[in-house]
């Protein structure tokens, strides 16, 4: 079970949250702002070191009610996951990631913010190390 970490941490949540700021047509995703709402498993018994991002879309009226993209995101090496899955099989990759959520309804810019998402993941390594850290906070 996976659990919203503002809800679990509010006065970090809320100050830490990240919200991704499309002005331009370079990405391929329309204008706007999109907060990225991180999603922690919360299974005593669990340490997959993975966390859900799921962008929302930031209209007048609030968030949508549907995810743009729910992006699964695990920051171990793939080694890790291998030897927690005690195998090696497909669902490996999921876990590592970046990847798509296969489970969660996707919008139709999911590739676009799957591409992105990675990106930003691959090359701000503060970013990662806070995504690291929300895990450890929610695991203990």
């Amino acid at each position: 079970m996976h659990q919203l970490f503002p809800l679990l941490f509010p006065e970090i949540g809320d100050k830490e949250a990240r919200v991704i700021h499309i002005t331009g047509p370079e990405t391929g995703i329309p204008s706007g702002q999109y907060p990225v709402l991180e999603f922690y498993c919360v299974d005593v018994d669990c340490d997959c070191r993975q966390v859900y991002l799921r962008i929302m879309e930031h209209g007048e009226d609030g968030l949508s009610e549907d995810a743009e993209a729910e992006i699964s995101f695990g920051w171990e090496p793939r080694e890790f996951y291998i030897k927690w899955f005690d195998k090696q099989d497909y669902s490996v990759g999921d876990f590592k990631g970046p990847c798509l959520n296969i489970l969660m309804k996707q919008g139709p810019y999911k590739k676009e913010w799957l591409k992105l998402v990675a990106h930003q993941l691959k090359t701000d390594n503060k970013y990662v190390k806070r995504l690291e850290t929300h895990y450890r906070m929610v695991s203990k």
